[in-house]
Protein backbone atom coordinates (compact mmCIF):
# COMPACT_ATOMS: atom_id res chain seq x y z
CA UNK A 1 0.00 0.00 0.00
CA UNK A 2 2.86 2.34 0.88
CA UNK A 3 4.61 1.69 -2.46
CA UNK A 4 1.36 2.35 -4.36
CA UNK A 5 0.89 5.65 -2.48
CA UNK A 6 4.49 6.76 -3.13
CA UNK A 7 4.24 5.86 -6.82
CA UNK A 8 0.89 7.62 -7.28
CA UNK A 9 2.16 10.69 -5.43
CA UNK A 10 5.34 10.80 -7.53
CA UNK A 11 3.41 10.55 -10.81
CA UNK A 12 1.01 13.28 -9.71
CA UNK A 13 3.80 15.58 -8.55
CA UNK A 14 5.95 15.17 -11.67
CA UNK A 15 3.01 15.65 -14.04
CA UNK A 16 1.34 18.62 -12.34
CA UNK A 17 3.78 20.44 -10.04
CA UNK A 18 7.20 20.58 -11.71
CA UNK A 19 6.44 23.97 -13.32
CA UNK A 20 6.94 25.41 -9.82
CA UNK A 21 10.60 24.46 -10.02
CA UNK A 22 11.14 26.31 -13.29
CA UNK A 23 14.29 28.36 -12.63
CA UNK A 24 13.72 30.61 -15.66
CA UNK A 25 10.25 31.57 -14.43
CA UNK A 26 11.55 32.53 -10.99
CA UNK A 27 14.65 34.41 -12.09
CA UNK A 28 13.54 36.18 -15.29
CA UNK A 29 12.95 39.49 -13.46
CA UNK A 30 15.95 39.33 -11.14
CA UNK A 31 18.31 41.48 -13.20
CA UNK A 32 15.79 44.27 -13.75
CA UNK A 33 14.59 44.18 -10.14
CA UNK A 34 18.12 44.40 -8.74
CA UNK A 35 18.74 47.43 -10.95
CA UNK A 36 15.42 49.05 -9.95
CA UNK A 37 15.93 48.43 -6.24
CA UNK A 38 19.36 50.05 -6.33
CA UNK A 39 18.38 53.01 -8.52
CA UNK A 40 15.15 53.92 -6.73
CA UNK A 41 16.07 53.18 -3.11
CA UNK A 42 15.49 55.91 -0.52
CA UNK A 43 18.40 58.16 0.43
CA UNK A 44 18.27 57.36 4.16
CA UNK A 45 16.16 60.38 5.12
CA UNK A 46 13.14 60.57 2.83
CA UNK A 47 11.79 57.08 3.53
CA UNK A 48 9.53 55.58 0.88
CA UNK A 49 8.22 52.20 -0.17
CA UNK A 50 8.05 50.30 -3.45
CA UNK A 51 5.77 47.47 -4.60
CA UNK A 52 4.93 45.25 -7.55
CA UNK A 53 1.68 45.92 -9.40
CA UNK A 54 1.15 42.16 -9.44
CA UNK A 55 0.26 41.04 -5.88
CA UNK A 56 3.19 39.06 -4.49
CA UNK A 57 4.47 37.55 -1.24
CA UNK A 58 7.65 39.00 0.27
CA UNK A 59 8.97 40.52 -2.97
CA UNK A 60 10.45 43.32 -0.87
CA UNK A 61 12.45 40.80 1.15
CA UNK A 62 13.53 39.00 -2.01
CA UNK A 63 14.74 42.06 -3.89
CA UNK A 64 15.72 44.27 -0.95
CA UNK A 65 13.18 47.11 -1.09
CA UNK A 66 10.69 48.42 1.50
CA UNK A 67 7.45 46.64 0.61
CA UNK A 68 4.08 45.65 2.06
CA UNK A 69 3.34 42.09 0.84
CA UNK A 70 4.01 39.67 3.67
CA UNK A 71 4.19 35.90 4.18
CA UNK A 72 5.02 34.60 7.63
CA UNK A 73 3.72 31.90 9.93
CA UNK A 74 4.21 34.36 12.80
CA UNK A 75 1.88 37.06 11.43
CA UNK A 76 -0.09 38.64 14.27
CA UNK A 77 -3.88 38.59 14.35
CA UNK A 78 -3.91 42.41 14.22
CA UNK A 79 -1.77 42.42 11.08
CA UNK A 80 -3.89 39.78 9.38
CA UNK A 81 -7.19 41.48 10.24
CA UNK A 82 -5.92 44.88 9.13
CA UNK A 83 -4.64 43.67 5.76
CA UNK A 84 -7.75 41.61 5.09
CA UNK A 85 -10.08 44.51 5.96
CA UNK A 86 -8.35 47.00 3.65
CA UNK A 87 -8.45 44.62 0.68
CA UNK A 88 -5.22 42.65 0.53
CA UNK A 89 -5.23 39.18 -1.03
CA UNK A 90 -5.06 36.53 1.69
CA UNK A 91 -3.66 33.01 1.18
CA UNK A 92 -4.14 31.47 4.62
CA UNK A 93 -5.47 32.73 7.94
CA UNK A 94 -2.84 34.67 9.88
CA UNK A 95 -0.09 33.60 7.50
CA UNK A 96 0.04 35.81 4.45
CA UNK A 97 -1.10 38.85 2.53
CA UNK A 98 -0.37 40.14 -0.96
CA UNK A 99 -0.38 43.90 -1.48
CA UNK A 100 -3.17 45.01 -3.83
CA UNK A 101 -2.60 48.53 -5.15
CA UNK A 102 -5.15 51.32 -5.01
CA UNK A 103 -4.64 55.05 -5.34
CA UNK A 104 -5.50 55.57 -1.67
CA UNK A 105 -3.36 52.77 -0.22
CA UNK A 106 -0.39 53.67 -2.42
CA UNK A 107 -0.52 57.18 -0.97
CA UNK A 108 -1.08 56.52 2.73
CA UNK A 109 1.54 53.73 2.77
CA UNK A 110 4.13 55.99 1.12
CA UNK A 111 4.57 53.82 -1.97
CA UNK A 112 6.54 56.04 -4.33
CA UNK A 113 7.38 53.49 -7.04
CA UNK A 114 5.39 50.61 -8.53
CA UNK A 115 6.85 48.00 -10.86
CA UNK A 116 4.89 46.21 -13.58
CA UNK A 117 6.35 42.82 -14.52
CA UNK A 118 3.44 41.29 -16.41
CA UNK A 119 1.27 43.99 -17.95
CA UNK A 120 -1.04 44.73 -15.01
CA UNK A 121 -0.91 48.54 -15.28
CA UNK A 122 -4.14 50.22 -14.15
CA UNK A 123 -4.77 53.87 -15.07
CA UNK A 124 -7.05 54.33 -12.03
CA UNK A 125 -3.92 54.39 -9.87
CA UNK A 126 -2.82 57.83 -11.21
CA UNK A 127 0.81 56.71 -11.59
CA UNK A 128 3.32 57.90 -14.21
CA UNK A 129 5.57 55.70 -16.34
CA UNK A 130 9.24 56.68 -15.85
CA UNK A 131 11.38 53.78 -17.14
CA UNK A 132 10.94 50.73 -19.38
CA UNK A 133 13.32 47.78 -18.99
CA UNK A 134 13.54 44.35 -20.61
CA UNK A 135 11.24 42.57 -18.15
CA UNK A 136 9.75 45.42 -16.11
CA UNK A 137 8.29 48.92 -16.29
CA UNK A 138 8.73 51.41 -13.46
CA UNK A 139 5.99 53.85 -12.48
CA UNK A 140 6.21 56.76 -10.06
CA UNK A 141 3.36 57.67 -7.72
CA UNK A 142 3.16 61.50 -7.60
CA UNK A 143 0.75 61.25 -4.66
CA UNK A 144 2.98 59.27 -2.33
CA UNK A 145 2.77 60.58 1.25
CA UNK A 146 5.61 60.57 3.80
CA UNK A 147 6.05 58.04 6.58
CA UNK A 148 4.07 60.25 9.00
CA UNK A 149 1.71 63.21 8.70
CA UNK A 150 -0.91 64.92 10.87
CA UNK A 151 -4.53 63.88 10.32
CA UNK A 152 -7.88 64.65 11.90
CA UNK A 153 -8.52 63.13 15.34
CA UNK A 154 -11.55 61.26 13.99
CA UNK A 155 -9.21 58.56 12.59
CA UNK A 156 -9.46 57.00 16.05
CA UNK A 157 -13.17 56.39 15.43
CA UNK A 158 -12.99 54.48 12.12
CA UNK A 159 -14.88 51.19 12.17
CA UNK A 160 -12.51 48.72 10.50
CA UNK A 161 -15.18 46.03 10.14
CA UNK A 162 -16.61 47.53 6.92
CA UNK A 163 -17.19 44.54 4.65
CA UNK A 164 -16.33 46.34 1.42
CA UNK A 165 -12.63 47.24 1.29
CA UNK A 166 -12.87 50.09 -1.23
CA UNK A 167 -15.55 51.79 0.87
CA UNK A 168 -13.31 51.39 3.91
CA UNK A 169 -10.37 52.94 2.06
CA UNK A 170 -12.55 55.93 1.15
CA UNK A 171 -13.68 56.20 4.76
CA UNK A 172 -10.08 56.11 6.01
CA UNK A 173 -9.08 58.98 3.70
CA UNK A 174 -12.12 61.07 4.64
CA UNK A 175 -11.43 60.63 8.35
CA UNK A 176 -7.80 61.64 7.78
CA UNK A 177 -9.05 64.85 6.18
CA UNK A 178 -11.93 65.41 8.61
CA UNK A 179 -14.14 65.43 5.50
CA UNK A 180 -17.78 64.42 5.94
CA UNK A 181 -18.79 65.00 2.32
CA UNK A 182 -19.89 62.29 -0.11
CA UNK A 183 -16.88 63.01 -2.31
CA UNK A 184 -15.49 60.05 -4.23
CA UNK A 185 -11.72 59.91 -4.76
CA UNK A 186 -11.79 58.10 -8.12
CA UNK A 187 -11.49 61.55 -9.71
CA UNK A 188 -7.80 62.49 -9.95
CA UNK A 189 -8.36 66.20 -9.37
CA UNK A 190 -10.31 65.60 -6.12
CA UNK A 191 -7.79 62.99 -5.05
CA UNK A 192 -4.83 65.30 -5.71
CA UNK A 193 -6.43 68.06 -3.63
CA UNK A 194 -6.87 65.63 -0.74
CA UNK A 195 -3.26 64.45 -0.85
CA UNK A 196 -1.85 67.97 -1.07
CA UNK A 197 -3.87 68.88 2.04
CA UNK A 198 -2.43 65.94 3.98
CA UNK A 199 1.11 66.88 2.92
CA UNK A 200 0.81 70.30 4.57
CA UNK A 201 1.59 68.88 8.02
CA UNK A 202 4.13 66.17 7.19
CA UNK A 203 6.91 64.84 9.38
CA UNK A 204 10.26 66.09 8.07
CA UNK A 205 12.62 63.20 8.81
CA UNK A 206 16.08 64.24 10.01
CA UNK A 207 17.43 60.73 10.65
CA UNK A 208 16.16 57.25 9.97
CA UNK A 209 17.16 53.67 10.75
CA UNK A 210 15.26 50.42 11.23
CA UNK A 211 14.96 51.10 14.97
CA UNK A 212 15.00 54.90 15.31
CA UNK A 213 13.20 57.72 13.48
CA UNK A 214 13.69 61.40 14.29
CA UNK A 215 11.99 64.37 12.69
CA UNK A 216 10.04 67.59 13.10
CA UNK A 217 6.47 68.50 12.32
CA UNK A 218 4.45 71.71 12.63
CA UNK A 219 0.67 71.35 12.58
CA UNK A 220 -1.96 74.05 12.35
CA UNK A 221 -4.40 72.40 14.78
CA UNK A 222 -4.63 69.60 17.34
CA UNK A 223 -4.50 66.25 15.59
CA UNK A 224 -3.04 62.76 15.32
CA UNK A 225 0.34 62.10 13.76
CA UNK A 226 -0.53 59.07 11.63
CA UNK A 227 2.33 56.73 10.76
CA UNK A 228 2.34 53.74 8.43
CA UNK A 229 4.36 51.83 11.03
CA UNK A 230 2.75 48.73 12.61
CA UNK A 231 2.02 49.01 16.32
CA UNK A 232 3.22 45.51 17.17
CA UNK A 233 4.93 46.69 20.33
CA UNK A 234 8.47 47.83 21.05
CA UNK A 235 8.15 51.49 20.00
CA UNK A 236 8.68 54.40 22.38
CA UNK A 237 7.63 57.87 21.23
CA UNK A 238 8.98 61.21 22.45
CA UNK A 239 7.40 64.57 21.61
CA UNK A 240 9.48 67.65 22.45
CA UNK A 241 11.70 65.36 24.52
CA UNK A 242 8.88 63.90 26.62
CA UNK A 243 7.68 60.30 26.26
CA UNK A 244 4.07 60.09 25.14
CA UNK A 245 1.45 57.40 24.60
CA UNK A 246 1.59 55.25 21.46
CA UNK A 247 -1.90 55.23 19.98
CA UNK A 248 -3.26 52.55 17.66
CA UNK A 249 -4.80 53.92 14.47
CA UNK A 250 -7.06 51.74 12.29
CA UNK A 251 -6.58 48.90 14.81
CA UNK A 252 -2.96 48.38 13.71
CA UNK A 253 -0.74 51.41 12.99
CA UNK A 254 1.16 53.74 15.33
CA UNK A 255 -0.29 57.17 16.00
CA UNK A 256 0.71 60.09 18.20
CA UNK A 257 -1.57 62.73 19.70
CA UNK A 258 -0.19 66.21 18.98
CA UNK A 259 -1.33 69.67 20.04
CA UNK A 260 -1.26 72.61 17.67
CA UNK A 261 2.21 73.98 16.97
Amino acid sequence: ILLIEISANSIYTISTQTWKGNAVKYTMHDSDMEYITEKYKDDGNNFHRMELLTPSYNAGLRYGYNGIGYYSSTMSANAYNFFENIGMEIYAKRVSSKYVSSNILNSIFGIKYLVDIDGTYDNSLFIKEIEILDEATVYENPYSLPLAFVVDQSVLDVDMSNEYALDLQDEILKHMLGDESSKNYTNESDFADAIYKLRENSLQITSFSETDITGTVTNNKDGILYTSIPNDGGWSIFVDGKETEVLTVFDYLCGIRLSEG
